[in-house]
């Protein structure tokens, strides 16, 4: 009965361990949950609401245009924090932004995906215009254009590719708020 009891114990240690490792294989490599923190990218996304973002999105094709990404930045107290934003800007576009207007390669954003473009810019940040996306980096700002630390603002700069952490996917939290992004 000893014997039993000890096999058992150890069979079930051992499921634990393994999926211990599948989930931080996952959560490491593959997918990872991230709370959205502010307001930046409101209405899309809301302060304190949970996403999913796919790791490996990335390795396979390059970011696109509207594409809502997760980045690491380093901010004036040289802390690492992860922020969400939207992708506008891609290797070598020209981002202008004149009279609270965007402008990629000399005409105005148009966003086929929400209202993103119909709201104007009211601070176009402390970078100067007219601006040429470097190689393998990207232009992101927040869908509250009107309350969002982005590309526009030299202490966040162009986005290196190496910087971004993957796709926001999935809206899972709130439940009644589930939502697949494209």
């Amino acid at each position: 009965m000893k014997k039993e009891l000890k096999r058992y114990i150890l069979e079930w240690a051992v499921d634990i361990a393994v999926a211990g490792i599948i989930v931080y294989i996952i959560t490491t490599f593959a997918f990872q949950n991230m709370y959205v923190v502010g307001s930046s990218m409101n209405p899309t996304l809301n302060n304190g609401e949970a996403v999913l973002v796919n790791k490996l999105t990335y390795l396979v094709k390059e970011p696109s245009r509207y594409d809502i990404v997760a980045f690491k930045h380093i901010n004036i107290a040289n802390e690492e924090i992860n922020f969400v934003k939207r992708i506008i800007g891609i290797s070598g576009d020209k981002i202008d932004i004149i009279d609270g207007i965007i402008y990629i390669n000399d005409e105005m954003l148009g966003d086929p995906v929400s209202e993103y473009s119909k709201q104007d810019i009211i601070k176009a940040g402390s970078m100067v215009y007219p601006i040429i996306v470097p190689k393998d980096s990207y232009f992101v700002l927040g869908d509250n254009k009107t309350n969002s630390i982005d590309s526009r603002y030299q202490e966040v700069g162009m986005i290196p590719k190496k910087e971004i952490i993957g796709k926001i996917i999935v809206r899972i939290w709130p439940l009644w708020k589930f939502k697949i992004f494209k």
